[in-house]
């Protein structure tokens, strides 16, 4: 199965127009919306749009991170990577919370 990336930043809008389009030039497509928006408005549209197509997954620029983080995809090792990778997404506008962030190093740290 093929599979596309879409990266939302503040254009909800924009991002469920491509993956319309993906989905009817590709037909059987996965689709990965990475959410990095801090919107909650964007964040339901996008919801809205996960429930009504099939095959559209939206998962947070933070838990990319995270999934990163445990299968040893970063470039760096130790135990403040994921703490400082994750600063790093919520300063460049991810919508996560310090206790979220304590949540993931509690579970992968």
């Amino acid at each position: 199965m093929i599979s596309a990336f879409i990266v939302n930043y503040h254009s909800a809008h924009l991002t469920i127009r491509a993956a319309r389009s993906i989905i009817r030039d590709y037909g059987d497509i996965e689709i990965i919306i990475v959410d990095n928006s801090c919107s909650f408005t964007e964040r339901r549209a996008l919801e809205e749009l996960q429930k009504k197509l099939i095959g559209i997954n939206v998962i947070r620029s933070a838990e990319v991170v995270a999934n990163a983080y445990e299968k040893d995809l970063l470039p760096w090792k130790g135990k403040q990577v994921l703490e400082a990778a994750l600063y790093a997404v919520k300063y460049s506008g991810c919508s996560i919370t310090r206790e979220e962030i304590e949540e993931y190093q509690k579970i992968l740290g």
